[in-house]
C-alpha cells in the first residue's frame, strides 16, 4: 500500500497501489517530484511439463559428465578460453537428448533414460568429444558377449587387396597417431556403469605397406591393456574388420556402447577426432533393454 508524504492536497505517495509503483525523488529546483511506474506482472513459479523435461535432460548430462575418463582433460582443448568443460559437454549433447525425447518418447530411444532417483549415467549416443579431425564411422560392427567376448567394427574398402596404410587412411590416422577406443560398460548387469578406455598404437618398425590378409593379425598393434587387437581384410566383401576382444572385453561385462577416436600429438599440441558413441546392439535387444523417456518423466516433476 502506498503512503503519503507532506500531507494535504500536495501529498505524494510511495509504494505500490494496484498495478502501479509510486516513487518520490528530489527535482532540480529542490522540490519533490512524483514518479509512477507500471508494476511488473507477478510471475509465480509453476512446475510445468517443459521445466520437468529440461531438468530430466540436464540430469542425464550431469551424470554422464561425471563418469567420463581423463580424455575430458584434453578433449575440449579447442573450445574458447574460459569455457567450462561441462558447459561445452552440455552444449554438444543437449540437442541430442532433446531430439530423442521428442522423437522416441515411448519406444526405441537412442538413450537409456534414467529416473531422478537413480544416480547412474545413461548409455546412449553421446558426443564424447568435438574435435578437429574427422569422426570415425564404421559402416557395421558385430559383438559377442562372454569371457572372451569382442567388438568388431567394420570398414568398407572397394579394392581386392589392401595394406595397413589403406586402413589408416580410412580412419584418418597417421602411423604415429593413437587410436582410442571407449566403451560404456557394466559389470554383470550392474546398474553402475563405467567408461573404459583402451589406447592402440602401431608398433615401431611396422611398414604401412604391410599387406593385410583375411586372417586376423595382431602383430601391427601395441595396446595399454591385455586386449586382443587384430586386423583382417576380407577381399570377397571388401571389408576391413578390426577385432577388439579378450578379457578386457569379456569377463561378463555388458558393453552397451563404443566409440573410436584418433589422437594426434605434436609437441604440446593435441588434436583429436570427433567421437560419438554408438550402440553395440540394435533396438529391442534382450541384452540391452532401454528405458523410454515417458517411463521416467514423472520422477522429474
Amino acid at each position: 500500500m502506498g503512503r503519503g508524504k507532506l500531507g494535504g492536497t500536495k501529498a505524494k505517495i510511495r509504494g505500490k497501489v494496484g498495478s502501479e509503483i509510486y516513487q518520490v525523488k528530489r527535482a532540480d529546483d529542490g522540490g519533490l517530484e512524483q514518479l509512477v511506474y507500471k508494476a511488473p506482472e507477478s510471475r509465480e513459479y509453476t512446475n510445468t511439463e517443459a521445466q520437468a523435461k529440461a531438468r530430466m535432460i540436464m540430469g542425464q548430462i550431469e551424470r554422464m559428465f561425471h563418469i567420463l575418463p581423463d580424455v575430458i582433460k584434453y578433449a575440449f582443448a579447442s573450445i574458447p578460453s574460459g569455457t567450462l568443460s561441462f558447459q561445452h559437454f552440455a552444449k554438444i549433447n543437449y540437442e541430442l537428448l532433446k531430439q530423442d525425447l521428442e522423437d522416441h518418447w515411448s519406444e526405441n530411444p537412442n538413450f537409456d533414460w534414467r529416473p531422478k532417483y537413480q544416480l547412474s549415467a545413461p548409455a546412449g549416443i553421446w558426443n564424447l568429444t568435438q574435435g578437429t579431425l574427422n569422426k570415425i564411422e564404421p559402416y557395421a560392427y558385430s559383438i559377442e558377449r562372454g569371457w572372451n567376448g569382442y567388438v568388431a567394427p567394420q570398414f568398407r574398402y572397394d579394392k581386392d587387396s589392401a595394406t595397413l596404410r589403406d586402413f589408416l587412411n580410412i580412419l584418418g590416422m597417421n602411423l604415429d597417431d593413437e587410436l582410442h577406443i571407449f566403451f560404456y560398460r557394466r559389470w554383470q548387469d550392474s546398474e553402475e556403469p563405467e567408461i573404459a578406455e583402451i589406447t592402440i598404437k602401431i608398433k615401431d618398425g611396422i611398414s604401412p605397406d604391410a599387406h593385410v590378409t583375411g586372417s586376423f593379425d595382431s602383430s601391427y598393434f601395441s595396446t595399454n591393456s591385455q586386449l586382443y587387437v587384430g586386423l583382417a581384410f576380407v577381399a570377397r566383401t571388401h571389408v576391413f574388420i578390426l577385432r577388439l576382444g579378450g578379457n578386457d572385453i569379456g569377463r561378463n561385462y555388458i558393453h552397451d556402447c563404443f566409440t573410436m577416436m584418433v589422437v594426434r600429438r605434436k609437441g604440446s599440441k593435441v588434436e583429436f577426432s570427433t567421437a560419438q558413441f554408438t550402440w553395440c546392439a540394435p533396438y529391442n535387444s534382450a541384452d540391452y533393454p532401454r528405458t523410454t523417456p515417458d517411463s521416467v518423466f514423472d520422477t522429474w516433476y
